[in-house]
């Protein structure tokens, strides 16, 4: 379906409709696995094993600056950068007014109808990038 900036898109009929309210832990899972299914989370979470291997030899013994960084390190990508993740899922759960409301999608044979009170906004399927599974989620990038 071609589209020009003066057209409006009108998608086909909905087969399936869908309507999700996020919440904290949707959005917290969502981030975690945005993060860490990337080269630099699994790059991050070596940096972090690394560390606390070398803690654990005692690479550091006796100099208390080097003990402090490797501590550091062992916890940044393993406690800290989650703890951060789950500060912004809740902030953003609860601070945008967009999760506030349930959003329903329609799916249908030209694309995805995305709908939030009064809002609508058609998604073409040319538009969609990529689209991941896991669990109880579905993540449709657009």
């Amino acid at each position: 379906m071609e589209n020009t900036e003066n057209e409006e898109i009108v998608l086909s009929p909905a087969k399936v409709t869908v309507s999700v309210k996020l919440g904290i832990m949707d959005m917290y899972y969502f981030m975690l696995r945005h993060n860490y299914s990337s080269y630099s989370g699994w790059f991050g979470i070596l940096i972090s094993l690394g560390a606390f291997g070398l803690l654990l030899t005692g690479v550091a013994k006796g100099d208390q600056v080097k003990t402090i960084l490797l501590i550091i390190m062992s916890l940044l990508f393993t406690i800290v950068n989650p703890l951060m993740l789950w500060w912004k899922s809740v902030q953003q759960v609860k601070l945008n007014p967009m999760f506030q409301k349930p959003i329903s999608y329609g799916f249908g044979a030209d694309g995805i109808l995305v709908e939030q009170g009064e809002e609508k906004a058609p998604v073409l399927w040319d538009e969609v990038c990529k689209v991941s599974e896991s669990g109880k989620h579905i993540s449709v990038y657009m």
